[in-house]
This record gives C-alpha cells, sequence and structure tokens, in this order.
C-alpha cells in the first residue's frame, strides 16, 4: 500500500513539475524578450 501511496505522490508532483514548466514556457513564448 505504501508503495501505491509513492507512485501516486510522484505522479502529481509530476504533474505539478509539468504544470510549471508548462506555465514558463507559455510566458516566455508570449513574452517579446
Amino acid at each position: 500500500m505504501d508503495l501505491g501511496g509513492r507512485r501516486q505522490a510522484s505522479g502529481e508532483a509530476f504533474e505539478f513539475a509539468m504544470g510549471i514548466c508548462g506555465v514558463q514556457w507559455g510566458t516566455l513564448r508570449v513574452s517579446p524578450f
């Protein structure tokens, strides 16, 4: 059960990191610099 909990937590962390990367890339794309 602990392994499953860890997998779910890592999945949430991965989605969170990907979301931040997506926001950063979006701002870079919109940013004129």
